[in-house]
């Protein structure tokens, strides 16, 4: 079989992404192409679902960082907004759920008192509320 165009790879390539994307299964897929009439083996149908993953999980840890600048930036402007107004017991809540965000509530700190000198440990997941 020939190889096939950088623009009919790239046109494959989306087609996979998006099944992905819709939960269809490695079998799916290879049926899907089948059905299209690509005429590809199952191994380069493996290279195509690679390629697409790799797509998703760039994005969305681009999407992931995103969403948890924009988050932070909200909390910030609740807590200006909550001390603005001289509420207080919101601004601390707004703090504490910031401290959650930024995973804070997991810090311990010790100080060494014949040292004046503190240590900073984070707590195991399974310990924050402990």
């Amino acid at each position: 079989m020939a190889k096939s165009t950088k623009a009919v790879a790239e046109q494959r390539l989306d087609e996979i992404h998006t099944l992905l994307l819709r939960n269809f299964t490695r079998r799916e897929i290879i049926a899907y192409c089948n059905k299209k009439g690509w005429g590809i083996a199952p191994s380069t149908v493996s290279q195509y679902i690679r390629k697409a993953n790799k797509i998703i999980y760039a994005a969305s840890d681009k999407t992931r960082e995103a969403f948890f600048n924009k988050t932070l930036k909200q909390y910030e402007d609740l807590y200006k907004l909550a001390v603005m107004k001289k509420d207080y017991n919101a601004a601390r809540n707004v703090q504490t759920d910031i401290s959650k965000l930024m995973h804070l509530d997991r810090v311990m700190a010790d100080k060494d008192e014949a040292k004046g000198e503190f240590t900073i440990t984070y707590k195991p997941k399974a310990d924050v509320n402990d």
